[in-house]
Parts: structure tokens; C-alpha cells; sequence
């Protein structure tokens, strides 16, 4: 029995350690494993905009996953590949299979007798002309009963003599003059101006509040500290994001040549991003142009993104930020 009992809990154990095994594996892949990307355009000096070529490609485990577009006579393709076989193929397959499955339906549950002909239903009773006779007004008369009743209750509810309040309000809204009317409304304006100016009151205190504790937290040291550490990782996230290859040269210009300068010094900002490895050329014919051919490739590490939250998440200024901002409505709604 024992021996039952700790064959049962080895297996239980073995698979346990099989999933363990397998969940690890994956995490390993997502962290370590990196998506790849490479993307290149060209453009003919002679071509327009929609004569312009582009593609591109992200690839994961070792191609195991391929997401890849084009952009080719102004019309843009798209393709996913799973082990190298093709989403769509695979979709195409399912389809074709799902069809071939379908069954006709029984003969039996459909009505159908052996012999191939439906059965006749029984034919349903015929009522005689006399009969029919009978019962048409009979059914005249009930469908006429429903409204007439509700239409002759609505008068006697609406001259109710046990409620005068109705007949009174009437007979004052007639009597009512209409100088009384305005003298009434100017007397009342003080009131509603008093009122309105009660409630912007209350509310711009209420505004006041809220922009002094804002005010104080967006100048708190552990704010401070927060927005800081936010910001040197969100600079490394994208320094990791940036292409670790590109190159190229591209050839523009435009009929205004100072327009050509401020382009040409803004791509001269450029540089430390694409480390002067795309060869700019300006025309100065006065000629609108825009041509040349660039290429870049690059990966992403999930251990990069891990990383950055990790070293947000252990973070004890974070903590602080979020647990006073938290606190901010019975601050900002104190009188």
C-alpha cells in the first residue's frame, strides 16, 4: 500500500517538476530571447511618394515567430509565420477541416421517411363560414374594450372633484398678471445671483485647495527623487529600443533654399541617434527633391524592460509618491 501511495506521489511530483520546468523555460526565452527587427525604404529621385518601397521584419526565437510587412505601389502587405508556416495557411486549414466535419442531418430528426419525401402534416381544421360569422364580432368587441376603458378613466381622473388643488392652479395661472410675473422674477434674481455666487465660491476654494497640494507634491523631495529615476529609465529604455545598425544616404531639397538650411541643421541635432551613419546630401538647385535609400536593424531584451521595473518596484521614493498621492482627496477637500 505504501508502495502505491509513494509510486502516486512521485508521479504527481515528476509532473509538477515537468511544469515548473516548462514555465521557467518560457520565462527564460522571454527575458534572455531577443525580438529582432530590420527595416529598409528607397526611393528613386525621379519616383513620387507612391512609387516608394518599404519593408520590414520582427522576428522571435529564431524565426519561430516572423511578423514582416511591405509597402509596394502604395499598398501595404502583411504576413505572420509560425515555424515558418503561414497564419493564414494554417487558418485556410482549419476552415477546410471544420467543413468536412459537418454532418447532413438525420433523416429522422429531420422528418424525412425513408422513402426520401417529407411528411405531410396533418391538415389543420377549417372553420365554416358560419362559424366564423359567429365569432368575428365577438373578437371586434374585445379588442375595442381595452382602449375605450382607458380612454374614459383618464377624464374622471383628470376631473377628480375630491382633488381641487388642479382646478386652483388653473384658475390662478389666468388670473396671474403679467407684471406680477416679472416683478416676481425681479425679486427673485438677488437670490439666485446670492446663490450662484455661493457656488463659484465653493468651488474655486475647492480648485485653491487642490492646486496647493499638487503644488507641494510636485516640489517634495521624494517627488523629486521619483521623476528622476522615472526618467533615467525610461532614457535607457530607449537607447536600448534604438537601432544597433543603420545606414544609408538620402538626397533632398526644396525650391526655398533656407528651407534646405533648417532642415539640414535640425537632422544635424539627429546625429546622436543615428551616429552619422546616414550620409546626408543637400540639393541647393532650387528643386524640391527627396530621395536615397536607408537601412536599420536592432533588438529588444525583455531583461531590459524586467530590470527597469524592477528598479521602480524596489524603489522606496516610488512607494512614498504613490502612497501620498493616494491620500490627495481628503487633503484637496479639507476646508
Amino acid at each position: 500500500m505504501l508502495h502505491i501511495l509513494w509510486l502516486i506521489l512521485k508521479i504527481i511530483l515528476i509532473i509538477l517538476a515537468v511544469v515548473l520546468g516548462i514555465l521557467l523555460l518560457c520565462l527564460l526565452l522571454i527575458l534572455f530571447c531577443p525580438v529582432r527587427y530590420r527595416a529598409s525604404a528607397s526611393k528613386a529621385r525621379e519616383a513620387s511618394f507612391k512609387e516608394a518601397e518599404a519593408q520590414g521584419c520582427v522576428t522571435w526565437l529564431f524565426r519561430a515567430l516572423m511578423v514582416s510587412f511591405a509597402l509596394k505601389e502604395g499598398k501595404v502587405s502583411t504576413s505572420v509565420k509560425i515555424f515558418g508556416i503561414s497564419l493564414d495557411r494554417l487558418l485556410r486549414k482549419g476552415k477546410k477541416t471544420s467543413v468536412k466535419k459537418k454532418k447532413e442531418p438525420d433523416r429522422e430528426s429531420a422528418g424525412i421517411p425513408e422513402s426520401g419525401k417529407p411528411e405531410e402534416e396533418p391538415p389543420a381544421e377549417v372553420l365554416s363560414i358560419e362559424e366564423r360569422k359567429d365569432i368575428e364580432p365577438v373578437v371586434e368587441e374585445q379588442k375595442a374594450a381595452g382602449p375605450e376603458e382607458q380612454l374614459q378613466a383618464l377624464p374622471e381622473k383628470a376631473t377628480d372633484p375630491e382633488d381641487p388643488e388642479p382646478a386652483a392652479k388653473h384658475s390662478r395661472a389666468k388670473k396671474e398678471n403679467p407684471v406680477i410675473k416679472l416683478l416676481r422674477k425681479l425679486f427673485a434674481l438677488p437670490g439666485k445671483l446670492r446663490d450662484k455666487y455661493l457656488q463659484v465660491r465653493k468651488k474655486s476654494r475647492q480648485t485653491l485647495h487642490k492646486a496647493g497640494w499638487y503644488k507641494d507634491f510636485a516640489l517634495h523631495p521624494k517627488t523629486r527623487e521619483a521623476i528622476s529615476l522615472l526618467i533615467r529609465e525610461v532614457k535607457f529604455l530607449i537607447r536600448h529600443i534604438m537601432p544597433t545598425k543603420i545606414e544609408g544616404n538620402v538626397l533632398f531639397g526644396s525650391e526655398d533654399p533656407s528651407i534646405t538650411g533648417k532642415v539640414l541643421a535640425f537632422l544635424g541635432i539627429s546625429i546622436p541617434f543615428h551616429r552619422n551613419r546616414i550620409a546626408v546630401t543637400p540639393d541647393f538647385s532650387c528643386e524640391n527633391v527627396l530621395a536615397g535609400e536607408v537601412k536599420l536593424k536592432g533588438r529588444i531584451y525583455g531583461a531590459a524592460f524586467a530590470g527597469a521595473a524592477i528598479k521602480i518596484l524596489i524603489n522606496r521614493s516610488v512607494w512614498n509618491v504613490i502612497r501620498r498621492f493616494k491620500r490627495k482627496e481628503g487633503y484637496a477637500n479639507a476646508e
